[in-house]
């Protein structure tokens, strides 16, 4: 399975992905998971809509999943301030039946890189949310 690269490289040298929601949303989830047919308008699936930061917000914080047997075990897709509550983090893991296909779906996977600073992002929503 290939990993997606996330160090950016600028005219100036690499640039860090920071833990921000504008990073993750611009750098992780627009490119990989916001696609036609996948988290994009006008049909996002499972209703998680990544067009922009806010939809990205709104359809998962806070919001129970709806996969298989999910909801069971998650909370939430996210739960701000616990990435190991966060059904996001499981879903870009090796999931179990409970969490349906890996995420994404194209065979392949985010670098440890980009999961950990997608665990990072969700430790630090609660003081971003504020």
């Amino acid at each position: 399975m290939r990993t997606l690269p996330f160090l950016l490289l600028a005219a100036c040298g690499p640039t860090v992905l920071e833990p921000t929601t504008p990073a993750v949303h611009a750098l992780i989830l627009e490119p990989v998971c916001a696609t036609s047919g996948c988290h994009l308008r006008p049909e996002p699936q499972q209703g998680l809509d990544y067009y922009d930061e806010e939809s990205t917000l709104a359809t998962m914080v806070d919001v129970e999943p709806t996969v298989g047997g999910a909801a069971d075990v998650y909370d939430a897709i996210v739960v701000p301030g616990d990435p190991d509550g966060s059904f996001l983090i499981a879903k870009v893991l090796v999931p179990g039946v409970e969490q349906g296909v890996a995420m994404p779906p194209s065979g392949e996977q985010l670098t440890a890189e980009a999961v950990e600073v997608l665990r990072e992002w969700i430790l630090a929503l609660p003081e971003e949310l504020e």
